[in-house]
C-alpha cells in the first residue's frame, strides 16, 4: 500500500493498521516532528492526526492545524 500511495506522488507514507504509538513514531521518524499541519485526506485519521500534532509535531509552533474530509470531526 506504501508503494501505492508514493507512486499517486506522496513523499512518504506510514501504516495505519498499526497501533497509535507505532503510527506516531513512524511519523516522528519521517517528519523529524517538524510540521504543524495535518490533513486527513481518508477522514479515518482523525485521533492519529491530532495525536501527532499534540505529541509529535513541532513544539515551537505558536499555531497547529488540523483538517480532514471528514464532515463530522473537530
Amino acid at each position: 500500500m506504501k508503494q501505492l500511495v508514493k507512486s499517486q506522488g506522496a513523499d512518504a507514507a506510514f501504516n495505519y493498521k498499526l497501533s497509535l504509538e507505532e503510527q506516531l513514531a513512524e511519523i516522528k521518524q519521517i517528519t523529524g516532528g517538524n510540521f504543524s499541519r495535518v490533513f486527513d485526506a481518508s477522514a479515518m485519521a482523525t485521533e492519529t492526526g491530532m495525536e501527532a500534532l499534540a505529541q509529535v509535531g513541532d513544539k515551537d509552533a505558536k499555531v497547529k492545524y488540523f483538517a480532514t474530509v471528514n464532515d463530522w470531526s473537530v
